[in-house]
Parts: structure tokens; sequence; C-alpha cells
């Protein structure tokens, strides 16, 4: 039997940093805020106690998804990692221009995922990202730094809703 084959447990954590094609930014913009971006993630990881080295992450060009392994608490997920996260974008913020400013859209789920040759697939990854670009999230919190709101009851999702709804459900800090 092929156990890279067989589904195991993550949470998942995926990042958009809004805005990052406008117009106004040029190349050097944009490289300089994905720079940003890894350096802010990696410290709210830190100040977390969320273990970096021991994440899978891909890239997204315009924000990045992680998984971590069941072992690290989702409790740190919720009560720790989104005021973590504004800390570190507040820092990065406010040591540049408005070009090279950070305004991030984070969602949070937890779910079965496969891996193959390819990197990783779930339709608990694909609900993550439809959370992430959701028009009612865009519509509703177009100023946010950081948004998470935990998702449906259902199904796998009882245990991350068990840890998710003992916090409020949005953060937000003026620009």
């Amino acid at each position: 039997m092929d156990y890279q084959r067989l589904a195991v447990h993550r949470t998942i954590v995926a990042v958009d940093v809004e805005g990052f094609g406008d117009r106004q930014r040029t190349n050097r913009n944009q490289v300089v805020v994905r720079d940003g971006l890894y350096l802010a993630m990696q410290e709210a990881f830190r100040q977390s106690r969320i273990p970096w080295t021991d994440s899978n992450y891909e890239d997204r060009g315009d924000g990045m998804f992680l998984l971590v392994g069941s072992e690290v608490p989702k409790s740190l997920f919720v009560e720790s990692l989104p005021s973590a996260l504004v800390a570190a974008l507040g820092m990065h913020n406010d040591s540049h221009p408005d070009s090279e400013r950070i305004r991030l859209r984070m969602a949070l789920h937890a779910g079965e995922v496969n891996y193959d040759g390819h990197g990783a697939t779930a339709a608990s990854i694909n609900l993550t990202f439809r959370l992430l670009e959701s028009a009612p999230v865009r519509r509703r919190w177009p100023t946010l730094r950081v948004c998470w709101r935990s998702l449906p009851r259902h199904g796998s999702s009882k245990k991350w809703y068990s840890t998710a709804r003992q916090i409020p459900p949005l953060i937000t800090l003026p620009m």
C-alpha cells in the first residue's frame, strides 16, 4: 500500500495580499511586498509558537498557503496567529511607502489533505481558498489587514469549529 497517497489531517492557512497587482505597484514594489509577506508570516509563526520549518508552504505569487501538521494545537492559529500577524504587518507597513504596504486577507481551516508528486490537494484546501476569495468577505471587509472566519460546522470541521468558536471571528485594524 502506498501510504503517501493516504490523507493526513492538516491545519490550512491561506493568505492573499490585497491589491498586489495594482498598477501603482512596480515590479520592485511587488518584490518588496513578497519579501515583507514572508518575513511577516515567519515572525507571526515564531511569535505564536508555530514551527515554520515543519510547515509545508506554497507560494501563490500574491499570497501563500501553508499546511501544518496535526501535532500543532489549532488554538495557536486562532488565539495567537492573527494578532501576531497584525503586529508583524504593522512593523513592515510602518517602514515602507504606500506602494509597498501590505493589506492581507487570511483564511484558516483544517481537514484531510492528500499529497502527491505535485504537492497537496483536498476539498478542504479548495474550501479555504473559496473563503479567502469569496465576494461576501471582499465586500464586507474591504479594508482589513487580517480577516479570519471559521468554516462550516459539518463533517471534519466540527473539531475545528469547537476551537474557533471560542475566539472572536474577526480582527480589524485601521490602515
